[in-house]
């Protein structure tokens, strides 16, 4: 109990907010000097306490008295410790257990492909580009990794006595392969004939990082549209790879340690891409980016109804698809253990209607009418245009169908935009009316931008259409987009 004799006072200066009588438990007074007093109110409202600090100007009217009383303190009872208890559960996860049966040595092997062109200008050198290389851009990579599958199944039909068993083989689609045997892989500066050389397992690494078996496929040997008609040849150059080129399946232990430096995921990649070998060879079914996502072409074969994939705003729907991985666990027969596990997740992602006619997305982008878009666009419709479609992979309709990406959206159009010609300086709309025949409809709208060396080149919105397989880019989606993508 307080009693506590206090004047009415004038408050100067408030640092909480106000409390009741009851949440009172103490008044203190710290210090007073002249006419102003420095008081500290502590309160114990319930779940919370602290203390209230104001500053008070005494202005004397009349005396009363308050009767204030705290509640009791109650420390947190000590409850003594538990007894450890457990149970057996049968329970559904995500997580598949993979358990080889044999310690089995896995060989790695660098695997690239190559294309020849004809030499360039000023040049005696054929050119060469490599499909193998890795890249972020979601058409190029599915592109690249097509091209690779095709040139890896003609190869292994025609060079069996090399490769051996298709089913001995685990390929990534690009510049990874393994083989569950030695390839006859020649040595350097040794025997030509790659179906009489091997490499030793006790060669030294500078000797198998210089052999490689090298095969040459003709552009004919190979499905029409898989290379460009100027393509003269494709080679593929196989060697063993100088690092963690031999695995087993004791190998997992090395991949759980404290020093980060020392943990080697090699069997982990090499069960990832092991687990995407349906995906990736289960041609019209699946489009897969890396080794660890991979979505439905035909989300209805799976059970998946229009609800679970709607379409989006601007030309854009919800793919459906799965994200996995392989992790190290305990188990199965308790602590200690050391395991590798598959864990598969459902993904969605927002992407891009494929091969949709540019001139159709801007429509849905701008939300006006093609007659409305005969009129041009202002600089605030071309700074949406450039916003959602920066990035964007597109396919001309006109020549070789050539594909490339947006790199922006010009100011010009058709109409006042010049080229220089053979026969002179013509407009865009002229030039396509001389060199293809095509009669622009849409002129006054804005040209997409290409960026090339030494100048860029420029091209009609209408003559354009969505490059498949390109999933929507951070930059690319608008905030109901991505609400509707959460709602899903």
């Amino acid at each position: 109990m307080l009693n506590t004799e206090l004047c009415h006072y004038r408050v100067a200066a408030v640092s909480a907010a106000r409390l009741s009588a009851s949440e009172i438990c103490c008044i203190e007074l710290c210090f007073a000097s002249g006419d102003y007093a420095f008081y500290c109110f502590f309160c114990s409202a319930e779940p919370y306490q602290f203390a209230v600090s104001i500053i008070i100007c005494d202005l004397p009217r009349r005396k009363t008295s308050w009767q204030v009383k705290g509640p009791a303190v109650v420390l947190a009872q000590k409850v003594p410790a538990g007894k450890r208890a457990g149970e057996s559960l049968d329970i559904v996860t995500n997580v598949w257990g993979i358990i080889p049966n044999k310690n089995v040595p896995i060989y790695r092997y660098d695997f690239r492909v190559l294309e020849e062109y004809p030499p360039k200008k000023g040049s005696v050198e054929p050119a060469m580009k490599e499909v193998t290389k890795q890249t972020r851009d979601d058409y190029l990579a599915v592109e690249r990794k097509n091209k690779c599958t095709v040139v890896y199944q003609v190869l292994l039909r025609r060079e069996k006595e090399f490769f051996g068993p298709m089913d001995s083989l685990v390929y990534d689609r690009a510049a990874i392969l393994y083989s569950l045997r030695h390839l006859p892989v020649p040595a350097a500066g040794g025997d030509t004939d790659v179906s009489r050389c091997s490499v030793a397992m006790n060669q030294a690494p500078s000797s198998i990082g210089r052999a490689r078996a090298s095969f040459v496929i003709q552009p004919k040997e190979l499905p029409p549209g898989i290379v460009s008609e100027d393509c003269v040849k494709v080679h593929v150059n196989v060697k063993p790879c100088q690092e963690d080129f031999q695995l087993t399946m004791n190998d997992l232990k090395s991949s759980i340690s404290d020093n980060p430096d020392e943990v080697n995921r090699s069997l982990q990649q090499f069960f990832e891409i092991l687990a995407a070998q349906e995906t990736f060879f289960t041609e019209g079914r699946f489009v897969s980016y890396g080794t660890g996502q991979c979505y439905l072409m035909d989300p209805e074969q799976f059970g998946f109804q229009a609800r679970d994939m709607p379409e989006l705003q601007e030309g854009k729907y919800v793919g459906v698809g799965a994200s996995k991985g392989v992790r190290i666990i305990e188990g199965p027969h308790g602590q200690g253990g050391i395991n590798a596990a598959l864990v598969v997740d459902v993904k969605k992602a927002a992407f891009h209607v494929d091969n949709q006619n540019l001139l159709e997305k801007v429509e849905c982008i701008l939300r006006k009418s093609r007659n409305e878009l005969t009129r041009g666009c202002d600089n605030q419709a071309m700074g949406v245009l450039s916003k959602a479609l920066k990035g964007l992979y597109v396919r001309c309709s006109y020549g070789k169908g050539r594909a490339f990406a947006i790199a922006g959206i010009s100011k010009d159009n058709a109409r006042n935009h010049k080229v220089a010609t053979k026969e002179g300086e013509l407009s865009v709309e002229q030039y396509f009316v001389r060199k293809y025949d095509i009669r622009l409809k849409f002129a006054q709208l804005p040209l997409i931008v290409e960026r090339c060396q030494p100048s860029n080149n420029f091209y009609p919105i209408e003559l354009l259409s969505v490059c498949e397989n390109q999933r929507v880019s951070q930059s690319q989606q608008t905030p109901n987009q991505v609400q509707n993508m959460i709602r899903v």
